[in-house]
C-alpha cells in the first residue's frame, strides 16, 4: 500500500508539465509531505491534484489514505464514497479502496462493515497481497471476538496465498499461544519461522524471539515422560500377528494380538496406533480413541493419528474432543485439504455455522479443482451465515 501511495498519483498523469502548478509538480510535493507524515499539507496538495486530474481515483485514493493517516476518518470514507463510481471494478485501485474502506470503519468501530469489506477482498480476485491483508485484519478482528477457529483459518488462508509472508507467521504464533497447549507446538513452528524472516531490531522480531525461547522452555518443562520400553520382541510379533489376521479379516484375533503388542511394549508408536485402528474397524469407539491418545501422547507431531481420531470422535459426536485432536493437526498441516473438510464439519454440527462458513471457503481454496462435488459443496457453504 505504500508503494502505491508514493507512485499513484505521479503514473496517473502522464506525460505532464513541470510548471509550480502542474500536476507533476503537486504529485511529487504530495509524495514529499506524505514521508514525511505532514498530513495537513499532504491532504491539501492531494485534493489540488484531485481537481487538477478531474477527479482520478488512484489521487482520490491517496487523498483518502493520507486522511486515514491523519485520523480524519470521516473525511477518508467520504473521499471513498466519491470515488468508489469512477474505480473500475477489478482493478487495483479499486481493489485498495475496497481495502481501505474496510481500514476506516474498523476505525470507527462499525466492525460489521469492515468484516463485511474484508470478506469481499478474501474471497476476490484481488493482487495476493492484498487478500494476505484482508485475510489478516479479518483475522484480528474475529481474535478479538474470541473466534480463534476463524481466525486460525483465516491465517493459515493468508499463509497459504504467501507462505513467506513474516506479520502472518508471526500471527499465527501469537494466536497459537493463547491457546495452551494444544497448539503451543505450531507456536513455536510459527514463531521459528517468524523470527528468521522478520527484519532484526523490529519488535515483532524481538517479541518473536522472546516468544520462541518461552515456548520452548514450556514445551520441556510440560513434556510428558514416555512409558518404559517393554519387551520390543514380543511387541513385534504380536503386531506380526494382527496384521496377519486383519489381512484375512479376522478382525477379533487382529485385536486381540494388537492389544498384546501395546501391552508388550506401551512406548511403542505404531503397536498403539495399529490397535487404535483395528479397534476402530471393529467399533470399539472407547478402546481406539484410548490407543489414539496413547499413539499421540508418544508422538505429537503425528498428523494422521491426531486426523483419525478426530474423526472418530466426530462420528461419536463428541465434538469438543474432535476439535482438541484436530486443531493441532490443523496447524501443523494447514494445507491438508481433508483436515479443514472435517474442522468446518465439526463447527457445522456444534451449531457455529459462520466459523464452519470460514473454514469451509478455505476448504474451497484448497480445493482448485472444479467438479459437481466440489460446486455441491460451494452451494452448502454459500448457505451458511455469514455472521
Amino acid at each position: 500500500m505504500r508503494a502505491f501511495i508514493l507512485t499513484a498519483a505521479l503514473l496517473a498523469l502522464g506525460a505532464a508539465g513541470c510548471s509550480d502548478d502542474s500536476p507533476a509538480k503537486v504529485a511529487e510535493e504530495a509524495k514529499k509531505a506524505y514521508e514525511g507524515q505532514r498530513w495537513s499539507e499532504a491532504i491539501s496538495a492531494y485534493e489540488h491534484l484531485s481537481r487538477l486530474t478531474d477527479g482520478d481515483p488512484a489521487v482520490g485514493y491517496s487523498l483518502a489514505l493520507a486522511a486515514y493517516r491523519a485520523g480524519d476518518y470521516p473525511y477518508a470514507r467520504d473521499i471513498l464514497d466519491r470515488i468508489s463510481a469512477k474505480a473500475t471494478v477489478g482493478t487495483p485501485t479499486a481493489a485498495l479502496c475496497a481495502e481501505l474502506r474496510g481500514m476506516v470503519c474498523e476505525a470507527q468501530k462499525d466492525t460489521d462493515q469492515a468484516m463485511t469489506v474484508f470478506r469481499g477482498l478474501v474471497l476476490s480476485d484481488a493482487d495476493t497481497s492484498i487478500r494476505v491483508r484482508a485475510c489478516s485484519r479479518l483475522a484480528a478482528i474475529y481474535a478479538g471476538q474470541q473466534r480463534t477457529d476463524a481466525a486460525l483459518a483465516l491465517l493459515l488462508h493468508a499463509s497459504n496465498l504467501d507462505p513467506d509472508n513474516a506479520t502472518v507467521l508471526f500471527n499465527i504464533g501469537r494466536l497459537c499461544m493463547k491457546d495452551p497447549p494444544a497448539l503451543h507446538r505450531a507456536a513455536l513452528d510459527a514463531m521459528t519461522k517468524a523470527e528468521r524472516l522478520l527484519p532484526d531490531g523490529t519488535p515483532e522480531a524481538k517479541e518473536a524471539t522472546n516468544a520462541v525461547s518461552r515456548l520452548t522452555g514450556y514445551l520441556k518443562r510440560t513434556a510428558k515422560t514416555p512409558p518404559a520400553g517393554g519387551d520390543a520382541k514380543s511387541c513385534r510379533n504380536f503386531m506380526t500377528k494382527a496384521e496377519t489376521a486383519r489381512g484375512k479379516r479376522q478382525w477379533t484375533t487382529a485385536e486381540e494380538n494388537a492389544k498384546k503388542a501395546h501391552e508388550a511394549d506401551p512406548a511403542s508408536f505404531d503397536a498403539a496406533l495399529l490397535l487404535a485402528r483395528i479397534a476402530r474397524q471393529n467399533n470399539h469407539r472407547d478402546t481406539a480413541l484410548k490407543a489414539y491418545g496413547d499413539a499421540i501422547s508418544l508422538r505429537p507431531d503425528s498428523v494422521d493419528a491426531a486426523y483419525e481420531a478426530a474423526a472418530l470422535a466426530y462420528q461419536a459426536k463428541l465434538y469438543t474432543e474432535a476439535l482438541g485432536y484436530l486443531r493441532p493437526a490443523v496447524a501443523a498441516v494447514p494445507r491438508k485439504s481433508l483436515q479443514a473438510d472435517l474442522m468446518t464439519r465439526i463447527l457445522f454440527a456444534q451449531r457455529r455455522n459462520a466459523d464452519a462458513r470460514i473454514w469451509g471457503e478455505y476448504y474451497l481454496s484448497l480445493i482448485t479443482q472444479h467438479s459437481a462435488a466440489r460446486d455441491a459443496y460451494r452451494k452448502w457453504v454459500d448457505s451458511l451465515p455469514m455472521e
